[in-house]
């Protein structure tokens, strides 16, 4: 921790379950609260993996904060009246709480991973200094916010600086900065300012990452900048129910919407025995780097990505199935002859309409939901338990000390009666 400390407890601005409070009740509470929701399904088939202590803390791997003047801050979130720093000007991280700015209190967010929370405190510190002697510097002068985006296994570490106006000095910019990368470990430092940018260190911003599950290593690469499960464990709780689930369905050939760059999709080839799995994405980007990470993990032979809008290919589908499909098709569409199971993991606004209407089209067998979104779960699965009935339901903890929740739902066609 850094001299600039008014007090031993930081403060988590916007959560729910500050530092004294009680964590693992929380993580347990909310998560039951989740599960009314599901009360008409037997108790037998809901399960909830609450978090421990030691997942509460230090699991986040991408972090976001202003960086103000904390003699700009509204009394009285910083600094308390006591502090003998309160007439001072200090650089301090800041996140909004009801649209206010309030002060962490410390240099570390106890809630970001080890990683991420050293080098929050090396560059402010580095930061700080330069302030001090020259607030209009081109490191300082301007600058608001800043993001930490690290890997799952904490190797690398990428950093975004975001200021207001024009940076009109860049060599002292770099000059400032360039030292500081490997002095700290940082993969890369990026700052961003009317459309433009500035860059440091890896000039591809990719991640290479890893984990393990079941035993296996699976490894990845996806853009720094796009969405990524931005907690590993509850990450690893999703992947080991979805392989342990997955698993079950016999001769299983996937269709899987919302794909991203394939972090559900590479596990499932490496860690379940199934047939085939055609993967859908919007975004191409996202499907060169799944496309990637097929061939990195070597399971060409089972998976397929394509890139397209989930409810347009699912439109497509429907209407080639009731065609019978196409002889000696080439198209990647007819990679699988025949599904019977879908995946899905949906945006929190929930499944786009098409995507309901081909999975209630009596083709699968076998459907499964992964929802950061309750409300549009709950919305969701009145539609499809017209055609299906909830095999298992099971709730993780998304965001320990948030209200957010994870949660994972297997669905079995309903049998003629």
């Amino acid at each position: 921790m850094s001299a600039f400390s008014p007090t031993p407890t930081p403060v988590l601005p916007g959560y729910e379950c500050q530092l004294s409070s009680d964590a693992v009740a929380h993580s347990s509470q909310k998560l039951d609260s989740t599960l009314l929701d599901f009360s008409h399904v037997p108790p037998s088939r809901l399960q909830k993996l609450p978090s421990t202590l030691s997942e509460t803390l230090a699991y986040r791997c991408t972090c976001g904060f202003q960086i103000i003047d904390s003699s700009q801050l509204p009394p009285p979130s910083f600094p308390p009246k006591s502090d003998p720093s309160s007439s001072t000007h200090n650089l301090v991280y800041c996140m909004r709480n009801n649209f206010t700015p309030v002060s962490l209190l410390t240099d570390r967010f106890p809630i970001a991973n080890n990683l991420i929370q050293k080098t929050m405190e090396s560059l402010i510190i580095a930061l700080r200094e330069v302030f001090k002697a020259d607030k209009e510097h081109a490191a300082v002068g301007n600058l608001t916010s800043c993001k930490f985006v690290s890997s799952w296994d904490e190797r690398e570490i990428f950093v975004t600086f975001s200021y207001s106006d024009t940076i009109s000095n860049s060599s002292e910019w770099l000059n400032f900065f360039r030292p500081l990368l490997p002095l700290h470990n940082i993969t890369s430092l990026t700052a961003r300012f009317q459309k433009q940018s500035l860059s440091l260190g890896r000039e591809i911003k990719k991640i290479n990452d890893r984990i393990v599950i079941k035993g296996t290593e699976i490894i990845y690469e996806k853009p720094e900048d796009a969405f990524c499960h931005p907690n590993r464990e509850t990450m690893e709780k999703a992947l080991e129910w979805l392989c342990d689930k997955i698993g079950s369905v016999k001769n299983g050939r996937i269709l899987e919407m919302y794909c991203g760059s394939g972090a559900h999709t590479i596990a499932l080839a490496r860690c379940v025995e199934i047939e085939k799995i055609l993967c859908v994405e919007i975004d191409q980007r996202l499907v060169d780097y799944c496309n990637s990470n097929i061939v990195k993990n070597n399971v060409q032979d089972k998976v397929k990505c394509v890139k397209g809008d989930a409810g347009k290919i699912s439109s497509r589908l429907m209407r080639r199935r009731m065609k019978g499909g196409v002889e000696n098709s080439t198209s990647p569409l007819d990679f699988v002859e025949r599904f019977n199971c879908l995946l899905v993991d949906p945006p929190r606004s929930g499944l786009d309409g098409s995507v309901k209407k081909l999975a209630m089209s009596g083709e699968f067998e076998d459907m499964f939901y992964v929802s950061c979104g309750r409300s549009a779960l709950v919305e969701d699965l009145k539609v499809l338990c017209e055609v299906f009935e909830v095999e298992s339901l099971c709730v993780t903890d998304l965001f320990p000390r948030t209200d957010s929740v994870e949660t994972l739902v297997h669905l079995k066609k309903k049998k003629k009666e």
